[in-house]
């Protein structure tokens, strides 16, 4: 016995199909920073990136970890 689909049904579950394995697929990079503050107008600057990547929502173990110098001082606040 076979079942037949509606053209409907069919296009909605060949766009499901695609979604999916796109998504099994993807090529994400999560980033981290770390700043002095929020204001780079008045100097605030970042000190510090990391990042990782990740495909199908699978970490690949590649990393990436960088400090910077902000060429100022470290305001309290932002060491906490």
């Amino acid at each position: 016995m076979s079942v037949r689909l509606s053209k409907s049904y069919a296009r909605v579950l060949h766009k499901l199909q695609n979604t999916l394995t796109f998504t099994a697929r993807m090529r994400e990079i999560i980033f981290d920073t770390e700043t002095t503050g929020f204001d780079p107008l008045s100097g605030d600057r970042m000190v510090e990136i990391g990042c990782i990547e990740m495909v199908g929502r699978v970490m690949t173990g590649n990393t990436f970890h960088a400090y910077f110098n902000p060429e100022r001082a470290m305001p309290a606040a932002a060491e906490q």
